[in-house]
């Protein structure tokens, strides 16, 4: 009896020993439970607080968009009140009273974009005019929407800023952009009514001087000399009347109205031409020009003959 007395009393004794350690076991578990549920709540209580934080001292103003019991809820920072110019204690948002506030002329486009909002993913950006004190300011709004794991609408998130001074400074720029347009095209009216009252009073005298220019060349009693300064008058006014075209031509380029006459032209002709009109000016300037043409006699292009000439003209002039 007495080895099984011990025996007994080792059995009760390791028995108790395992009853104690599962029960602190258990114990400790209860702890360490507790110990994570108040740091999650700590965790949770500080987010709420960072988020309150956020959601009342923005620059801009932050609206939460609920949906309970079936009811659209709206939920306004501070600084949206004090944006639109409202009175917590005066003015409850609703959907309804929300958009009292817009513009009449906005408020559908406001009701489709909110109702399109609950049923997509998408975040929406808006910009509508909304009653301010007495007048309406344009405000640009940005609303982003959850939905749970079937589809359905949790809540949403969005800022309102006013952006009536940016509105209003555009429309300045605008406006001196229209302005500054509208002084251009005056200018260029008057430049070209210029050109064309310039070109008529130029070309009647030198009409004149190229005509009587070329009787004066066919006249047999005047002697080579003469005859030397006449066609060096005849060719100058010439040129003169090719700067009037050419400025011209410059006024229609501008006001797209430039037409060109197709014809063909014999580039020998046209090289010789050219030659004879700059051999003269190269002479008196002490400039060797010279002008080579491996063409055919017969070589003939489809141009305009007066432009090509005056393309010509300038690029050896310069």
């Amino acid at each position: 009896m007495l080895i099984n007395g011990c025996l007994f009393v080792a059995s009760v004794s390791v028995r108790s020993s395992l009853l104690y350690l599962a029960y602190r076991r258990k114990d400790l578990s209860l702890s360490f439970s507790t110990r994570s549920l108040k740091e999650a709540n700590l965790e949770l209580r500080t987010a709420q607080e960072r988020y309150d934080l956020l959601f009342e001292n923005s620059r801009i103003g932050v609206y939460e968009w609920r949906q309970k019991q079936g009811r659209t809820e709206l939920v306004w920072s501070r600084r949206l009140y004090s944006i639109l110019n409202m009175n917590p204690d005066d003015f409850k948002p609703c959907l309804g009273s929300y958009l009292e506030l817009v513009h009449p002329e906005d408020r559908e486009m406001v009701l489709n974009s909110a109702e399109k909002m609950k049923h997509e993913r998408e975040a929406q950006s808006l910009e509508y005019r909304m009653l301010v004190g007495n007048d309406y300011h344009w405000v640009r709004s940005r609303t982003a929407i959850r939905h749970d794991e079937n589809g359905h609408f949790l809540f949403g998130i969005g800022s309102i800023e006013d952006i009536q001074e940016i509105k209003e400074a555009k429309q300045m720029l605008e406006d001196e952009v229209r302005k500054r347009t509208l002084q251009l095209e005056l200018a260029n009216v008057t430049k070209d009514r210029f050109l064309a009252n310039m070109s008529h009073e130029l070309r009647t005298p030198l009409g004149l001087i190229l005509g009587f220019s070329e009787l004066l060349s066919g006249n047999l009693s005047v002697d080579d000399e003469a005859h030397e300064y006449i066609n060096l008058i005849i060719k100058n006014g010439e040129i003169l009347s090719r700067l009037i075209n050419d400025l011209l031509d410059l006024s229609r380029v501008e006001a797209g109205m430039l037409k060109f006459q197709w014809s063909k032209v014999n580039i020998n002709d046209l090289i010789q031409e050219i030659q004879n009109t700059f051999d003269e000016r190269a002479d008196r300037k002490k400039i060797y020009l010279n002008f080579r043409s491996r063409l055919p006699d017969n070589e003939t292009l489809i141009t305009d003959p007066i432009r090509l000439k005056q393309i010509i003209y300038n690029l050896i002039s310069n």
